[in-house]
């Protein structure tokens, strides 16, 4: 992420007139290993560009969290920029993963929590759910409950180091459903519920409002979001950046205004329930907006087919909704009732 790249974000919405603020997320890799020169100089020119422009930025860091510091988060805090972290748990579950020879990740992860926390940084955390934690729905809630972290779960994904450790890592699909199934009530029932889990919180508003809203699993991704990498290459989002077929053009030689125009994106774009045979009959269509296009490709060589986790999001989404319903039913029959509100 350059100036002249955020000069061009600029100068695209301007001309296009959309509102809003610019969401830039740093990712990984370590964002952090860019150092702290780069973030003060980069962050420094988006100050004083959001005055001149009249245009507001949400920055965000995807980030381990192992290398954050005093100065960093000093330096995050003067510019307002939230941080996301990868924990899975209890350190026997996160350790167990993400081991460093000589070293408590999990440990120096949670020291770096409270100082982000110190300096008012906005925090949240991803689990990533393998095989491993699939037992431990409890432990997990717990934890997340006990150092007051909101948090959201994903399966992984298979890139690098992980496809070596697909055999050990992976869990399939009825694993993971069942699991979030578990959590969700785990959550959803807990009396003194302090934290949210983020995925579930938006599962649970996608069954009240009948639509998606998100960027990955509800709603088309190629409308929300564009992945630059280092050369300057974009790509529909970070899973699909080692496959050209999913490349949209290069920013450091064209402009987004030629990226959108120039048709690359019409493909992707078009992927929408109506446009897939299996999705267009479907009741939760809506919802899970036919999920990622990216797994669809991989599993069946088409993004215009349902995601692989087809069944999943039904048997989710079912029970989400019939948890929902219920509380629904009874508000309204105590009303009827007794007149309450």
């Amino acid at each position: 992420m350059s100036k002249e790249i955020i000069e061009k974000i600029v100068s695209y919405r301007k001309h296009n007139d959309m509102n809003g603020a610019i969401n830039i997320t740093f990712h990984g890799g370590e964002p952090l290993l860019l150092g702290h020169k780069y973030y003060d100089k980069l962050l420094s020119y988006i100050t004083k560009l959001s005055a001149v422009e009249n245009q507001s930025f949400d920055i965000a860091i995807q980030t381990n969290l192992t290398l954050l510091d005093e100065e960093y988060a000093i330096l995050f805090s003067e510019h307002s920029v939230s941080l996301s972290t990868s924990i899975d748990g209890p350190k026997n579950l996160h350790n167990k993963n993400r081991a460093t020879p000589g070293k408590d990740i999990h440990s120096i992860v949670l020291n770096n929590v409270s100082l982000a926390r110190a300096h008012g940084l906005k925090l949240g955390a991803i689990c990533i759910i393998t095989k491993d934690k699939l037992n431990y729905v409890n432990e997990i809630y717990d934890f997340f409950s006990e150092i007051n972290m909101n948090f959201k779960t994903n399966p992984i994904f298979y890139h690098g180091r992980a496809l070596k450790n697909r055999e050990t890592l992976e869990t399939t699909i009825d694993e993971y459903t069942d699991f979030l199934i578990k959590l969700f009530d785990t959550w959803y029932y807990d009396k003194n519920q302090e934290v949210m889990v983020e995925n579930l919180f938006q599962m649970m508003t996608l069954v009240l409002k009948g639509s998606g809203y998100g960027s990955c699993y509800n709603s088309n991704c190629s409308t929300k979001h564009l992945t630059i990498v280092p050369n300057g290459d974009c790509y529909t989002c970070g899973r699909t950046t080692t496959n050209d077929l999913f490349k949209l053009g290069n920013i450091s030689s064209e402009n987004f205004q030629d990226i959108y125009d120039l048709g690359r994106f019409d493909k992707f774009i078009r992927r929408v329930p109506g446009n897939i045979p299996d999705c267009s009959i479907c009741d939760i269509k809506l919802k899970c907006f036919s999920g990622c296009m990216y797994e669809a490709f991989l599993n069946f060589g088409t993004i215009y087919a349902p995601d692989n986790n087809c069944n999943g999001f039904k048997k989710i989404y079912q029970h989400v909704y019939n948890a929902v319903k219920l509380d629904i039913d009874a508000l309204t029959n105590r009303r009827n009732i007794h007149g309450e509100y």
